[in-house]
């Protein structure tokens, strides 16, 4: 597991994805990601699943860094409750 990346999902799910939504599993699980500072939590799983492949897709130290300051400001400032 890393930092950032797709946050991993319970098998149960991961059993019910359809063949495109198996490349979020194209790179490591972290413990932040684009969802969780784009959305923060909310929305429909489609959601979910494409800003994870978008993440994916874009994985790079300066998009990296975006997330980790993104979760590090929505903690400092409990957004999302």
């Amino acid at each position: 597991m890393s930092l950032v990346g797709p946050r991993p999902e319970l098998a149960s799910v991961v059993a019910r994805y359809q063949s495109w939504q198996h490349e979020r599993h194209d790179v490591k699980p972290g413990l932040t990601g684009l969802w969780q500072v784009e959305a923060r939590g909310g929305g429909p799983m489609e959601l979910r699943t494409d800003l994870d492949i978008e993440y994916a897709r874009s994985i790079c130290f300066l998009l990296d860094f975006r997330i980790l300051m993104g979760t590090a400001m929505a903690l400092l400032r409990k957004r999302g409750e």
